[in-house]
């Protein structure tokens, strides 16, 4: 089971070419991915608590970068950012966080379950902001992500980013 996410945070223009985005969130770890355009190190800074931050760096140079924090609280809300090699933050902001999932039997999951994306058309804006608008711990698509191997940043991760770099169990 895979979850998608990228956002609409503070970028760094330039940069990030994708993401960044959440996969295998589970109720004590989660991955974070990202694309740069140049070859260089990243790290990500999380947190449940501002004055209590943790920082997981990776330790290959990479465009495409993944960092997995691991050891983490079930059914608890994370904030992260994601910071450049020189110490530049790539992104930030509120939509960058997650709510890892509760523990096993326990608790409740939302799941947003989607397929056949389209072809970055207005029907597909219209659904993507109605879908933004829904707290959901899981995004979850079915088939047909992109027609297009080329468009697959425009019509995925572009059209649903606000929806993809975050879980919003509330």
């Amino acid at each position: 089971l895979i979850l998608l996410a990228s956002s609409s945070s503070r970028f760094r223009a330039g940069e990030l070419t994708r993401g960044p985005y959440l996969q295998s969130l589970v109720d004590d770890s989660v991955q974070i991915f990202w694309q740069t355009a140049d070859v260089g190190f990243g790290r990500v800074t999380y947190w449940n608590d501002p004055e209590d931050r943790h920082t997981n760096a990776e330790t290959l140079p990479s465009i495409d970068h993944v960092i997995e924090l691991v050891d983490l609280e079930p059914a608890t809300e994370y904030s992260y950012e994601v910071i450049a090699g020189d110490g530049s933050v790539l992104a930030s902001g509120d939509e960058l966080r997650f709510r890892t999932a509760p523990t096993s039997g326990e608790g409740n999951v939302r799941a947003l379950v989607f397929g056949d994306s389209g072809a970055d058309g207005p029907s597909q804006l219209v659904l993507a902001e109605r879908m933004v608008a829904v707290p959901v711990d899981l995004v979850l698509h079915t088939g047909d992500l992109v027609y297009e191997a080329r468009d697959e940043d425009r019509v995925l991760f572009g059209m649903y980013a606000r929806i993809l770099s975050r879980s919003d169990l509330r």
